[in-house]
């Protein structure tokens, strides 16, 4: 580092943790989900991007705690015709593959909780739901109602609001 160099947190913790899950989501699900292909599971996340008249494509994503950009596009900016997810990602994947930069899944800081919701709702997930899926949310802001579609206290001849 520089002489005279500070540094300071700028975020929290929990915030920061929350961000890079919703980026790892995008690659478990989303338009970075070819990340995969390349064998990157664990602690990947990342975003595609592609210019409306498909002159630039790139992703912008993180492997562990290392943050690379690949952009593709031509100099005289003429349209690729291709979008991010299919000129940038296979470069990031590559890249990070051999660099060796991926790592196991990060743990959640203190403050927050990952939650079991059902699929069909969204509330608290009951042994009546279907497969859960898992979310992350600050302690503070986890759901609190159970879900109602599959509630055990539904008697089957009831109305469902």
């Amino acid at each position: 580092s520089s002489a005279g160099a500070s540094s300071a947190r700028v975020v929290s913790p929990g915030a920061a943790f929350l961000a890079q899950e919703l980026l790892e989501e995008t690659t478990r699900s989303g338009t970075g989900r070819r990340v995969s292909e390349y064998g990157l599971i664990a602690n990947i996340g990342g975003k595609t991007g592609t210019t409306d008249d498909a002159r630039d494509a790139w992703f912008a994503g993180i492997a562990g705690e290392v943050a690379v950009v690949v952009w593709v596009g031509r100099d005289q900016g003429e349209p690729l015709g291709l979008g991010g997810a299919t000129a940038a990602l296979p470069i990031w994947a590559r890249f990070v593959d051999h660099s060796g930069l991926a790592g196991s899944d990060l743990q959640g800081p203190s403050g927050v909780d990952e939650v079991a919701l059902c699929p069909d709702t969204g509330q608290g997930w009951t042994s009546s739901c279907p497969v859960p899926v898992h979310e992350w949310f600050r302690a503070e802001g986890v759901p609190s109602e159970e879900c109602w579609l599959h509630s055990e206290s539904i008697e089957p001849w009831e109305t469902v609001p």
